[in-house]
């Protein structure tokens, strides 16, 4: 049985148009050899349902009774025709397919965020734990545009814990921006980075900090701002978890939690 939810089912029906009993521009012959290339399987031999019913009905029983991964191939192959046929494309139209390209992602098993994990507490924090789980519930529930205020909340929080742990000073009006950059600068005067390259990511996050304020300010659900779109939203999100895994990695040496005998090449992902 599928786990392909309904409500987002009927995002894929607007896309391809659906509402008529048609699917984009299949007829039956082209709708039937479009099955047997993409999932070696008869859409029309009575496996899924009545092969007198229209071709959106078909895809309906399909997405009804086939697995995740099937169903995500066929949906995968059938956004692709979309993209390269669909003519006038408007943002509305852009937008709700980038949200199907996610929602199709995670029915794929396709992680939407790969370091989510690496959101943790540096010590023991209720208020910083329900935040995290805000954020991992908001890139479940495929709404990453809504996790960019929570985002950045943990991060003031979390380079304000990583400055008490190594005694930096700051002050309640420094900006995150402002807070990593004290970080780095300790990192730096203490000799803690070996590579010139670690030294240059570290010291570029800094910069992306000073933009993700702007995000914060102006792009996301902390004021009454329009959202920025999904895509751009999981991206930022990623690639923030990323930065934060390469902190906590350097944190767990710091704190001599990996071993002496571990896989040197394993400590900092670079």
């Amino acid at each position: 049985m599928s786990s392909f939810k309904y409500a987002d089912r009927l995002k894929f029906e607007k896309l391809f148009g659906m509402g008529g009993g048609y699917v984009l521009w299949f007829s039956n012959m082209t709708f039937k050899n479009f099955f047997i290339s993409t999932i070696d399987i008869d859409i029309y031999d009575g496996s899924f349902a009545d092969s007198s019913l229209s071709k959106a009905n078909l895809l309906r029983a399909f997405w009804e009774k086939a697995d995740d991964m099937q169903i995500a191939k066929v949906n995968q192959e059938l956004l692709k025709i979309w993209l390269d046929n669909s003519q006038d494309k408007t943002d509305s139209d852009l937008s709700l397919y980038n949200e199907c390209v996610l929602i199709n992602n995670k029915l794929s098993g396709i992680p939407q965020v790969k370091n989510i994990d690496a959101l943790r507490s540096i010590d023991a924090d209720e208020s910083l734990d329900a935040i995290i789980a805000d954020i991992k519930q908001n890139i479940e529930n495929n709404k990453p545009e809504l996790t960019l205020d929570r985002l950045h909340t943990y991060l003031v929080n979390y380079c304000r814990k990583l400055c008490d742990k190594h005694g930096i000073r700051y002050t309640g009006n420094n900006t995150l921006n402002s807070l990593f950059g004290s970080y780095n600068k300790w990192l730096h005067d203490n000799e803690l980075l070996e590579s010139n390259m670690s030294s240059n990511i570290i010291g570029s996050i800094v910069k992306l900090f000073d933009d993700f304020n702007y995000v914060r300010n102006n792009e996301s659900a902390a004021h009454p701002n329009p959202l920025l779109n999904k895509i751009e939203s999981l991206f930022i999100v990623d690639t923030i978890c990323s930065m934060i895994e390469f902190i906590n990695k350097i944190e767990d040496v710091l704190a001599g939690s990996l071993t002496q005998g571990s896989d040197q090449e394993n400590i900092i992902p670079f």
